[in-house]
């Protein structure tokens, strides 16, 4: 009742996207029953001669000051809410249908946090990658699926690949544990600050001035970085300046 997911009359799960204004824009159906591998049959479809607009399922019911919590499946974003997480969507095209990042590009600014939720199988890895890069490592996080979990502690290991899996295998408690230990996306070309080896002045590149007033002051010009002075009109910055370019030249800079 909480997400609109209803049947049709062939006994079929129907999902309801709403956009974010609270307007219905799409309904796609899903088989309630598992399909055998090499059957044709389609597993999931968009309701005919409608809109099939690649946006984010449950997107209307989101509290914009929390982080926000994206998976591969309406399934899943449905597991992820019946463990108690309600800030969560769905994409509605799977690992492939990337479209819904453009098309609800505006709403997406509002989060400063994201989780990626995908599959832990390699088209669900892809789509987690594609995401983060598209939407900013800085404010995103993903969740590492375990490549084994243990049935409902009977000591059985079986394989759980997406969050629907993992809640019937584990229950709610660890999968709201997977998104509370969401982990971080290294950045490489950052250095944390107690990494940066302190730099005695003395030491550094640079040239004074010969303005004994200033050489006090600034100790020197370091080469590699910027000294801005500011003064008064006809206060001698144009004379500091000439002085700093030929104290440059002769020092063979």
């Amino acid at each position: 009742d909480y997400l609109d997911i209803r049947a049709d009359i062939h006994g079929n799960i129907a999902f309801h996207t709403y956009d974010q204004h609270d307007t219905l824009t799409v309904v796609n159906y899903r088989k309630s029953y598992t399909i055998k591998k090499d059957s044709k049959e389609n597993k999931c479809w968009f309701q005919k001669d409608a809109d099939a607009a690649d946006i984010l399922w449950n997107m209307n019911r989101i509290n914009n000051t929390k982080p926000l919590v994206i998976t591969e499946g309406q399934l899943d974003a449905a597991s992820i809410i019946e463990a108690g997480y309600l800030n969560c969507v769905s994409v509605l095209k799977g690992s492939q249908g990337m479209g819904w990042i453009e098309n609800c590009w505006d709403w997406l600014q509002q989060f400063d946090s994201i989780i990626i939720f995908s599959d832990g199988d390699e088209p669900g890895i892809k789509m987690r990658s594609e995401a983060i890069n598209r939407l900013g490592a800085i404010r995103c996080k993903y969740v590492d699926i375990p490549k084994q979990v243990e049935w409902k502690d009977t000591g059985r290991l079986v394989r759980a690949k997406d969050a629907n899996e993992i809640l019937q295998a584990c229950g709610k408690e660890f999968l709201l544990e997977l998104i509370n230990s969401a982990k971080d996306i290294p950045i490489t070309s950052v250095a944390k600050l107690s990494e940066i080896k302190e730099l005695n002045p003395n030491e550094m590149d640079g040239f004074e001035v010969g303005i004994e007033d200033l050489d006090k002051e600034l100790m020197k010009i370091f080469t590699g970085g910027v000294t801005l002075l500011t003064g008064l009109p006809s206060a001698g910055k144009t004379t500091f300046l000439n002085q700093v370019v030929l104290r440059a030249m002769d020092s063979g800079y």
